[in-house]
């Protein structure tokens, strides 16, 4: 998948749900970036090997959805793998106005839990 770019934002949209193998962290800033009103994120992610999800948030180019809007993440099929702790970890030290930790559903979701926060 492509991150997509365009020109006019859609600020009307206040609920976004994306399928993504991955999860793909820069597909689903790219994304966000085209929503900048998005209140809720809901993310269906497929495991793919070799992901890193290591990205820098950059304050001299802000997403306004992660400063002003975002306050809940929802994400399926989270594994507590590396790729998936970077995934969360971006969102947790980046949306201000998130209002509780990303929704995690998995497996084992106790496992995973207190894997990730072992890791964050």
């Amino acid at each position: 998948m492509i991150p997509i770019s365009l020109t006019a934002l859609v600020r009307t949209v206040k609920v976004l749900i994306i399928e993504s193998i991955g999860p793909n962290l820069d597909v689903i800033v790219g994304f966000i970036r085209c929503f900048p009103c998005i209140d809720k994120l809901y993310i269906q992610s497929y495991l793919r090997k070799g992901m890193e999800n290591v990205r820098q948030y950059d304050p001299a180019d802000p997403i306004e959805c992660l400063d002003l809007h975002l306050k809940e993440i929802f994400v399926d099929n989270y594994q507590g793998m590396r790729p998936d702790v970077n995934f969360a970890k971006f969102f947790v030290l980046n949306a201000r106005v998130l209002k509780v930790l990303p929704h995690w559903k998995g497996s084992d979701k106790n496992k995973v839990m207190t894997t990730t926060i072992a890791l964050l």
